[in-house]
């Protein structure tokens, strides 16, 4: 999972589904800036609600839209516009129809023990993403849950079961924030640098490393390095990765 600050000072969500899929998948809302740059080293498509002309107009990667059932569906038990609900394996099949590439995406991380020293416990880890947004992150012996504004933050299914939302591996990649403007019509939205250098931090078994993340372009995937310039790895498992605002407070 990918999560980022739009407007308004709230995160979005940029669900990535490698090998497997889900007939029920959403929200699914509208493109912004950086979406695409982020989705751009995968070889995949973004499935989307629409977005302004500008930002649509200069997507790095396919998208595919609301085309209704059976890819798109709206749940009368929620308000529009967050209401609309996707299949993955049908958002597959349109792409194959369309002779989208299909091959798989690169090697995301390098997977094995955490190289965090046992001395850098993160059991407990807040994250002030804007003025609206905090979120804090329990390490449970197993997992890490999330909560938002002191509140566990509930997952719901199509059937009304809920649960809160986990992950195993939280990867931190700070970023610096800028104003993607159109050149005609339409409104400014905020974006995100995510190609250079910055300070990276990976959180695995109730323990940090610190680092920092490098990427060339938009077409390559994020490097983590260690302080001494070594590779960083972590435990493989659900990874939710935060390009975190590099002014924003982070505390473990």
């Amino acid at each position: 999972m990918f999560e980022l600050v739009v407007e308004a000072g709230i995160t979005r969500f940029i669900a990535l589904f490698h090998d497997s899929d889900s007939a029920w998948v959403g929200p699914v809302r509208s493109l912004r800036p950086t979406d695409s740059t982020l989705v751009k080293p995968l070889n995949g498509a973004l499935t989307i609600s629409g977005g302004q002309s500008w930002i649509v107009g200069k997507s790095l990667v396919p998208l595919i839209g609301d085309m209704g059932p059976p890819l798109t569906d709206r749940w009368n038990e929620r308000k529009a516009p967050h209401n609309l609900y996707a299949d993955t394996a049908e958002a597959r099949r349109i792409a194959a129809d369309r002779g989208l590439d299909q091959s798989p995406p690169p090697t995301l991380f390098n997977r094995g023990p955490s190289t965090a020293s046992p001395m850098d416990v993160a059991t407990y880890i807040f994250l002030d993403w804007t003025d609206t947004t905090d979120v804090v992150w329990h390490w449970d012996g197993t997992q890490y849950l999330r909560s938002v504004e002191g509140v566990s933050h509930q997952w719901i299914a199509q059937d009304g079961t809920t649960g809160q939302i986990a992950a195993d591996v939280l990867v931190v990649l700070m970023a610096e924030r800028y104003t993607a403007c159109p050149s005609g019509d339409g409104s400014c939205v905020p974006a995100w640098h995510t190609t250079g250098e910055n300070r990276a931090i990976v959180f695995a078994d109730g323990l940090a490393q610190e680092g920092r993340w490098s990427r060339a372009g938009v077409g390559d995937w994020f490097t983590l390095t260690g302080p001494g310039g070594e590779a960083m790895t972590m435990p493989a498992g659900r990874t939710w990765i935060m390009i975190y605002p590099e002014t924003a407070g982070l505390v473990w």
